[in-house]
């Protein structure tokens, strides 16, 4: 799924643009992205968001952050076991 899908404009056009814009300006005070902060910040006066595909967006992130979780600790369990010469 394509975020210019889920957030967009209403011509369809330059959606990758304007969400790109809508992002960066959302995390530059706090470095935290809301969506109501990225509509908010969104360049044109009108923005669509589809909210079915929002929802099936924040499933598929939501699983690949349980994905990554767990690569992380056995990562880290690994690099714990693995004993470098000290230079």
């Amino acid at each position: 799924m394509k975020w210019g899908q889920v957030i967009r404009t209403p011509s369809g056009k330059a959606n990758r643009e304007a969400l790109r814009e809508a992002l960066v300006l959302s995390a530059t005070n706090d470095n935290e992205i809301t969506l109501l902060e990225a509509m908010k910040n969104y360049p044109n006066s009108e923005v669509y968001v589809e909210g079915d595909r929002l929802v099936e967006a924040y499933g598929q992130l939501v699983a690949l952050s349980e994905q990554l979780g767990g690569v992380s600790e056995r990562l880290q369990d690994i690099l714990n076991k693995i004993r470098l010469p000290r230079l």
